[in-house]
């Protein structure tokens, strides 16, 4: 477990940050997941001036929503990734655990 994690961050570094991933979840965590999307009643927006993209529109993801859940569970694909690429190679301190917030 720990040579991919190692794998992952060293190529994250490398690419200055940014990291492509093909697929993140797993085939469970995405068909839950598009359950849970298709069965809300999405009411979709500009995106916020505030945003560097343009011409995107999006939607709020309610916190008590399964979408939320799927996506902030502890153990999921989604914060595993994200833990494991903030976590310090040299044990010294973690720099944060991930929070989806609104």
């Amino acid at each position: 477990d720990y040579w991919p994690q190692y794998s992952l961050r060293q190529s994250y570094k490398k690419a200055g940050g940014i990291l492509y991933k093909q697929s993140l979840l797993t085939p469970t965590e995405f068909h839950a997941l598009q359950g849970a999307i298709d069965a809300l009643n999405l009411n979709l927006t500009d995106e916020k001036s505030s945003s560097f993209a343009t011409n995107r529109i999006g939607a709020v993801i309610e916190k008590d929503s399964d979408v939320y859940q799927l996506l902030s569970r502890e153990g999921g694909s989604l914060c595993r990734l994200v833990n494991c690429l903030a976590e310090e190679e040299d044990g010294g301190e973690d720099l944060g655990k991930m929070i989806l917030s609104l």
